[in-house]
């Protein structure tokens, strides 16, 4: 009785104290109070009674126990839980990119009107490192994405259309073979404008080393 005693004295005060969290009401233990008095009762000279009294014992402790400590504690203890391994994140590796030019008509600068190819001239963009950089390029092309800032100096292109396309792309001996759709109507018309479609395309090719020469497919393309 006097180790019960101590015991619970002993939680108590770890509970008061901040050490021990308690989620049980400790006045639901009375019935704890009937047992204590029955082992007072028994007889003490008797190897029966000393014996329930050992196991009432160990049965009153552990029952405060799981009053104080919960069931998840022995849970804990019986069955603990595998140690997760710490999962390694592989780094984000950023694609790498490098820097191209696209060729837009300047119209501010063609003062006379020429839609010569001295005014047709490059921007910068930066497109992810591929096996096929001049395809890549070439599409950008024809995206025909002008900041404000490079329509305000006087570029323009009569790109996109979202029917003209590249379906591909091929250079054998320098010669650059590249074939888009055929697009009525986008593909013809005045000679100023042809031009300018042309040389937008050529000149942004022949960035690339190894193109001396391009040629469009189908062959009626950009023809006035």
């Amino acid at each position: 009785m006097g180790v019960v005693i101590i015991l619970v004295g002993l939680a108590i005060l770890l509970y008061n104290l901040g050490l021990i969290k308690i989620s049980f009401n400790v006045w639901n233990l009375w019935p704890l109070i009937l047992v204590l008095i029955g082992l007072c009762m028994l007889d003490r000279k008797s190897i029966v009674s000393t014996f329930v009294g050992i196991l009432a014992i160990l049965a009153t402790i552990f029952i405060v126990s799981l009053a104080f400590l919960g069931p998840q504690y022995y849970v804990d203890i019986l069955m603990p839980k595998p140690k997760i391994q710490d999962t390694i994140v592989p780094p984000v590796v950023e694609p790498q990119k490098t820097k191209v030019q696209l060729f837009y008509y300047n119209r501010k600068l063609d003062t006379d009107i020429t839609c010569g190819k001295d005014f047709v001239l490059p921007v910068e963009r930066e497109i992810v490192v591929t096996g096929t950089p001049i395809q890549d390029t070439i599409n950008l092309l024809i995206q025909g994405n002008l900041t404000e800032e490079e329509k305000a100096q006087g570029l323009r292109t009569e790109f996109p259309n979202p029917d003209f396309k590249l379906l591909g792309v091929n250079l054998v001996d320098g010669k650059l073979t590249l074939n888009f759709t055929e697009v009525p109507g986008f593909t013809t018309g005045g000679a100023c404008r042809i031009r300018i479609l042309r040389n937008e395309i050529i000149k942004t090719a022949e960035q690339f080393q190894g193109v001396e020469k391009v040629d469009f497919q189908p062959e009626e393309l950009f023809q006035p």
